[in-house]
């Protein structure tokens, strides 16, 4: 009983570095295969979004001010 236990826990290491050796290999070996970041295609520059003064002000108005700010009435809770 006692040899086949410390069979098993041998064969279970060797499984374990197995897979790890294995694990190891394939995420390195893609991370390799990856090209240079000075063979990287150069940015493409997005168009410019006009800015509006208009529309910038009126999106700042719907927002708010914290200064304005009204309480909001809750609905009684019935008590337990």
């Amino acid at each position: 009983m006692f040899k086949s236990t410390w069979t098993y826990i041998a064969l279970g290491f060797i499984v374990a570095a197995a897979g790890g050796a294995a694990y190891y290999y394939i995420t390195h070996a893609t991370i390799e295969k990856q090209a240079p970041p000075s063979a990287a295609v150069p940015p493409s520059v997005a168009p410019a979004v006009p800015q509006d003064d208009d529309v910038k002000r009126k999106t700042l108005e719907g927002i708010g001010s914290i200064k304005n700010l009204k309480p909001v009435p809750l609905q009684p809770s019935p008590q337990r």
